[in-house]
């Protein structure tokens, strides 16, 4: 065999070798320390699946089945508005696909399944002449009527339901008139069997403003959780930077069906629908959830209050999460709480979900679930009694693309994710790898390409000074050059104060300092150990060795660094 093949060889078969000597170890502690990698997903939930790619709105409901995901969804035909019912399987994989009814225009569809039948209540039409519907279908989403139970709204939006058995509760807001550019709050209370038992179009009139109300139905009682403005928030500026509405709760009074108490929480952030509180009911407690902003750090967080549902006595507000968090939800399952949240900086962005035993009544701190989805909205809890479902929705090349995760199927995730070499919907790219970990490591160097030359410049100088003056201690030139230089960068590093100049991106995990630079000085004297000597050329494969040191540090270094360029 040449000696150039020998030489390409063995510097291949090292490289080989620390890598996956070190990835064996890479492997081991990501499995066994999952909460400690902050962009490796939590195992607890199933990995992101995606269901919907170009979501036409934001409005969604979804229907857990044991071995499927049924989604009902509002698409844009060419001439109408198109409510689909779209089933897959747990694998994401579209197994049909149907229009079930279709109108020229429509919004905030809300689904409710009840015998045997399921129904949609939504919003129609534009202007001065919208409508409040209702749909029935059967079993198998075949239409059977269709009722408009109240028409000629203005500008009507946040619709919202709740419902007990075949009892139910909406509401929305509506514009008041031509005159006045705000809106008030409607409400109805339906029967499946009766049909409209109460209806107050003028149930909540804010004093400039209410919008996104929240039905609330419990037992036989119902309230309405209302976002209220008032003087203060007419006048705060611009929504995006204040707490412009206030948070109200109004106890209903179901023979007038007027409201018979208002409660003043707090005030909140409303940027659109998916501000709206959010809400559970423990016995006889109610805990409502909102977003806040603090004009003092520039962020949002969310707070909490309970109102106690038997003498409506309020506690007092508390934060249940730090800054920079959003979109609050909460779903109760059996004997266990779910509590989602958006956190929105890094290095934990993504969103964030804590379990709890009890209603979220005090600061915790959520685990990040997904760190690879970090743009998303919406986050959106749901479930049975056999599972909890998290869904949300992510733009992906302009477009919403809907996802949804699981409790009751775990995440094991593949070799090459725990290793941050690729993500689970992709497939391993080798090339890419084989790039990585034999063309990044000279980045490093560059960015570093100082402490190469000051080293060998003394180096140079102590070499021929020696050499001069007595020549008989170059007894090996080559480990001069390679044993002073780097004498000489362990001074620099002393000098400095650190060792980040050997690492790019990032340093390894502080354990790993030593067995990495000890590994790559054996790794060196292996390799140059074959190497013969030239005469004349000792000191440049002396200087050949440091640089070679260099080399495989940065190697042994990327990969603890797959996850700042694969995820």
């Amino acid at each position: 065999m040449k000696k150039r093949y020998k030489y390409v060889i063995l510097f291949f078969l090292i490289s080989l070798i620390l890598i996956g000597g070190f990835s064996v170890y890479h492997y081991w502690y990501n499995l066994n320390n999952p909460n400690e990698v902050p962009l490796l997903a939590t195992q607890d939930w199933s990995y992101p699946t995606k269901l919907i790619e170009n979501l036409y709105s934001r409005e969604y409901e979804i229907i857990i089945n044991d071995e499927n995901i049924e989604v009902i969804w509002i698409d844009r035909g060419s001439n109408s508005d198109n409510i689909k019912l779209s089933k897959f399987n747990r694998s994401g994989d579209l197994i049909e696909e149907e229009t079930i009814f279709e109108e020229a225009t429509l919004r905030n569809i809300n689904y409710y399944h009840l015998d045997e039948h399921n129904f949609i209540f939504y919003l129609s039409g534009s202007g001065r002449n919208m409508k409040l519907n209702k749909l029935t279908f059967n079993e198998a989403f075949e239409l059977i009527s269709e009722e408009t139970l109240i028409d000629e709204l203005y500008n009507a939006g946040g619709l919202s339901i709740d419902y007990n058995n075949s009892d139910i509760l909406l509401s929305w807001h509506h514009r008041i008139d031509d005159i006045s550019s705000s809106y008030q709050i409607g409400a109805m209370k339906y029967n499946l069997d009766d049909g409209v038992i109460n209806l107050n179009s003028e149930l909540i009139i804010g004093e400039y403003d209410s919008r996104h109300p929240i039905s609330v139905l419990n037992n036989n009682d119902s309230y309405i959780i209302s976002n209220d403005m008032d003087e203060r928030g007419y006048y705060a500026g611009s929504s995006l930077n204040n707490n412009r509405y206030l948070i109200t709760f109004n106890t209903i009074d179901d023979t007038t069906f007027s409201v018979d108490n208002s409660i003043e929480i707090e005030r909140t952030q409303i940027r659109d629908r998916r501000d709206s509180p959010k809400y559970v009911i423990d016995d006889e407690d109610i805990y409502i959830y909102w977003n806040y902003f603090d004009s003092g750090d520039r962020a949002r967080t969310i707070y909490l209050s309970n109102i106690n549902l038997v003498d409506y006595s309020i506690e007092e507000l508390k934060y249940v999460t730090g800054f920079n968090n959003s979109e609050p939800g909460i779903i109760r399952r059996g004997d266990k709480y779910y509590f989602s949240y958006i956190q929105e900086t890094e290095p934990e962005k993504g969103i964030k979900v804590i379990e709890s035993d009890d209603p979220i009544n005090q600061r915790m701190d959520g685990e990040t679930l997904f760190p690879v989805h970090k743009y998303i909205s919406q986050p959106r809890l749901s479930g049975n009694q056999s599972e909890a479902l998290l869904s949300w929705l992510r733009i992906e090349g302009g477009q919403r693309t809907l996802y949804y995760s699981s409790d009751a199927e775990g995440y094991n995730p593949s070799v090459s994710t725990i290793l941050g070499l690729s993500r689970e919907e992709f497939d391993l790219n080798l090339l890419s790898i084989f790039l990585y970990y034999f063309l990044l490591p000279f980045l490093p160097m560059a960015f570093n390409l100082h402490f190469l030359v000051l080293p060998f410049l003394a180096a140079f100088a102590l070499y021929y000074f020696i050499k001069y003056f007595k020549s008989d201690l170059l007894f090996n030139k080559r480990y001069f050059t390679f044993i002073s230089s780097l004498m000489f960068i362990i001074i620099g590093t002393f000098i400095r104060g650190d060792t980040g100049f050997l690492f790019f991106p990032e340093t390894p995990p502080s354990g790993l300092l030593i067995p990495i630079l000890i590994s790559a000085f054996i790794s060196v004297i292996i390799y140059f150990n074959n190497v013969e000597e030239s005469s004349g050329l000792e000191f440049y494969v002396g200087f050949s060795m440091i640089i070679a040191l260099f080399y495989w540090i940065a190697q042994i270094n990327l990969v603890f660094q797959t996850f700042n360029y694969f995820l």
